[in-house]
């Protein structure tokens, strides 16, 4: 991994190449591509519109690769539904600013915000500059100044296409350039004026950048890097050539500790199993965020091995068809994987629901990995259960050390 506080690299961060989450997803060469525009340094991305609608995840795997934060910038009209699908699409400034009404259109600003920030965008790129009713701009623009002064009230980044429309926060107002087939010279005549500059692809000159781009750019990086502070994404005031070393101490901690809390019982020795082992996994999902983890979960274990593997979430009222509906889609399976998430004892009513499951959806052998409340284990599958007593990161990155055996190697590595 590169040391970001070389030079060339620090001209790498001023730069944001665009990203396409579809064809991330599809494309093995794309994705390595963009992993090497990670490892090379760049500041960010940024995000074409999608129709992937889960890209936070995405987002998260790209950040954990980079050695310095990466900010994602996105460009909307009205909300995120204008870069993903399921993203809430607000009225337009100039519907807000005949409702008469500031206070809404600075919620609306935070509102935007805060799914901003829930999906891994840092910075906004605001195209408000046309307003329906001509004649309404000037009240546009003054609801235009709350609507931003809410999203950074948030900490979020914002440009504006029209200059006439930037209003708020001054430090989270920033310059931008798109850019295509950027020459050597066009860059020294922007590196100043812009933070981040906006391309298809990285320019040749940055490859092996001259003594006079290398200068020139210390600006800009030094720009970049007071405003990955100000967005929360490096400590305030912790020199840059520490941060990586802090955050992968306290990762490696994380860790450690995570490996040390997990409780096996595994009376038929099911585990470590191969990676020739076909499997599947089925989660059982109590709130949102336990959707999110056991995406995490199954991220994790498809890096860590090459095994077929099915996967599905549950709830506890899923019904008898739903569940021969499931088996007709499953292949022969060695073992089955039931991840539960539960927080509370469940009630008998609800273990006899589980059970069902595990036994209709059971092709073979199976164990339980608890990430929620302990005293779950012994009521579902007392034989052959992991608790791992966490649904934190890591407890899932233990729990995936743990079904491959990798525990020596991990704990011989950090």
């Amino acid at each position: 991994m590169p040391d970001i506080n070389t030079n060339s690299d620090k001209v790498l961060q001023h730069f944001f190449p665009t990203i396409y989450f579809d064809k991330l997803k599809q494309d093995a060469e794309y994705k390595k591509s963009i992993e090497g525009y990670i490892l090379k340094g760049v500041g960010g991305f940024y995000i074409s519109p999608t129709e992937v609608s889960e890209i936070s995840p995405i987002i998260e795997q790209l950040r954990a690769l980079a050695e310095t934060p990466l900010i994602f910038i996105a460009e909307i009209k009205s909300g995120i539904a204008n870069v993903l699908p399921d993203g809430t699409d607000f009225p337009h400034i100039s519907a807000i600013a005949e409702t008469d009404d500031l206070p809404t259109a600075f919620k609306i600003g935070q509102s935007i915000a805060k799914e901003a920030l829930e999906i891994g965008i840092n910075w906004l790129i605001l195209d408000i500059s046309e307003p329906y009713n001509k004649k309404s701009q000037k009240n546009d623009i003054k609801f235009s100044q709350e609507f931003q002064r809410g999203l950074h009230s948030k900490k979020i980044v914002t440009s504006s296409t029209d200059k006439a429309y930037e209003y708020g926060n001054k430090i989270f107002q920033h310059n931008y350039k798109k850019i295509s087939n950027l020459t050597e010279q066009e860059y020294i005549k922007i590196s100043n004026t812009s933070t981040a500059i906006i391309c298809e692809e990285l320019p040749s000159f940055t490859k092996e950048p001259t003594a006079e781009i290398l200068t020139i750019s210390e600006t800009a990086y030094n720009k970049l890097i007071t405003l990955k502070r100000r967005v929360g994404l490096l400590p305030r005031f912790a020199k840059l050539e520490k941060v990586h070393s802090t955050i992968t101490a306290n990762q490696n901690l994380a860790l450690k500790v995570a490996l040390s809390a997990c409780k096996v019982t595994d009376k038929k020795n099911f585990l470590p199993i191969n990676e020739e082992c076909n499997t599947a996994v089925f989660a059982f999902i109590e709130e949102d965020a336990d959707l999110r983890s056991a995406t995490r979960f199954y991220t994790m274990m498809s890096q860590a091995g090459d095994n077929e593997c099915d996967y599905a979430y549950l709830d506890l009222n899923i019904s008898k068809d739903d569940i021969k509906d499931i088996q007709k889609q499953l292949q022969e399976n060695e073992l089955t994987i039931f991840l539960s998430f539960y927080r509370e004892i469940l009630n008998e009513a609800d273990i006899k629901k589980i059970g069902a499951s595990i036994n209709g959806l059971s092709t073979g052998n199976c164990i339980l990995f608890n990430f929620g409340n302990p005293g779950n284990s012994e009521l579902i599958c007392n034989n052959n259960n992991l608790i791992t007593y966490s649904n934190s990161f890591p407890s899932l990155a233990a729990a995936v050390t743990v079904l491959f055996g990798r525990q020596e190697a991990v704990e011989k590595y950090y």
